[in-house]
């Protein structure tokens, strides 16, 4: 049996200067930016690596799957006998494919699934005035928040999935955010209050966005695969096979109009999450993001105070925000860029976030304010870090 593959650490940033045999004189801010970096570990490598372009190819190949040959994947010769259409396979991870219940349709009908999506959509526009712009659905185990959250990312709005615990443990992303708030508030000059500095709690919350817009990279990642000329085919044979209902996407038989390009891309988007495969690529994308900031001129002071700012934070965000437009105007047969998108929210599909466990929605138009808005972290190793407001 092979060994396990060690934690993988955060290269350190263009411009430190290597390690070598005879010892080295580091600034305290050099030897801080060591250490933080060195704290954004990714886990264990998953054996089965795969790019955004395989993972949607393997997803739009399962979209058009049918009975028989699910009958054939899944070693079920009666599976055809039994169904009239096929379930919803993903083998995005191709080392552990899995059926996608949620992906089936609502029990109560597509009436339903708009009905709770306006309700949500109106409490989110409503609480956007306020000071802290969440909608939280909350219910016990079994009830279907999870359900709901695929309903509206079929239907109404392109879903961004952030599962922040699997069995009992962080996943990949989560932990290394983790890993970096706790190897900061360890390292860091104690107030009188025993807390880290202010600027210090401020980093921490530019952390978290960092890895909100990590998570939206990788949908961004596969969504820009997945329409791009080398997907062409396989994504026109999802539009058409109109796995995603009817009532999703109407439109005239025969022809793959904006709206089914939008609803498969949706779809896309849904398949594309959830997996061990995806916590690993997007904990790829936060720790490049994150070394990044750290290695930025003035995020780490001489004396080694972090100062990473919220704003910084924001701009990458915001840079992967002008990308996701962008896909979206390709599939209306057009290219805009993001200066030209400013004025024209209103007529981009509205993007919604979700957080495993309880489901937590956030407009995109949200997310500068919620980064002032989140009170603290918290953690085993650091529970006093918490920002006081």
């Amino acid at each position: 049996m092979p060994p396990t593959p060690a934690p993988t650490a955060a290269p350190l940033p263009v411009g430190m200067p290597a390690p070598a045999h005879a010892p080295v004189v580091l600034t305290r801010g050099e030897a801080r930016l060591r250490q933080l970096c060195a704290s954004i570990t990714l886990g264990v490598v998953p054996l089965d690596v795969s790019t955004a372009e395989e993972v949607a190819r393997r997803v739009l190949g399962n979209m058009v799957m049918s009975v028989e040959q699910q009958a054939e994947v899944l070693r079920s010769p009666a599976l055809p006998r039994l169904l009239r259409a096929p379930l919803p396979y993903n083998s995005v991870n191709p080392g552990w494919p899995f059926l996608s219940l949620e992906l089936m349709k609502p029990a109560a009908g597509a009436e339903g699934a708009a009905g709770a999506w306006d309700r949500l959509r109106g409490a989110s526009i409503r609480s956007m005035q306020g000071t802290k712009p969440f909608t939280l659905l909350t219910g016990v185990s079994g009830v279907g928040k999870t359900k709901a959250a695929y309903d509206v990312g079929l239907r109404h709005a392109f879903m961004v999935m952030l599962r922040v615990v699997e069995h009992g443990t962080p996943t990949p992303p989560w932990s290394a955010l983790f890993s970096f708030a706790s190897a900061v508030c360890n390292s860091a000059v104690r107030n009188g209050d025993g807390l880290p500095p202010v600027v210090e709690r401020i980093a921490l919350k530019a952390a978290l966005v960092v890895l909100l817009g990590a998570h939206l990279e990788w949908a961004v990642d596969v969504s820009e695969a997945a329409v791009s000329a080398e997907c062409r085919g396989e994504f026109d044979a999802a539009a058409r096979a109109q796995l995603v209902a009817d009532d999703a996407a109407p439109a005239t038989d025969g022809v793959i109009d904006a709206a089914r390009r939008h609803a498969v891309l949706r779809e896309v988007v849904l398949r594309a999450q959830r997996n061990g495969l995806v916590h690993y690529n997007v904990a790829v994308n936060f720790q490049r993001a994150l070394v990044n900031l750290l290695a930025t001129p003035g995020a780490i002071a001489e004396n080694g105070t972090l100062q990473v700012a919220v704003a910084d934070a924001v701009a990458y965000l915001h840079r992967i925000v002008a990308r996701a437009r962008g896909t979206l105007h390709l599939l209306t047969g057009y290219v805009a860029h993001w200066p030209q998108l400013q004025g024209r929210r209103e007529r981009m599909p509205r993007r919604a976030w979700s957080r495993c466990g309880g489901r937590l929605r956030l407009p995109l138009m949200a997310l500068r304010q919620a980064a002032y808005c989140a009170s603290y972290i918290t953690m085993p190793s650091c529970r006093q870090a918490r920002t006081r407001r």
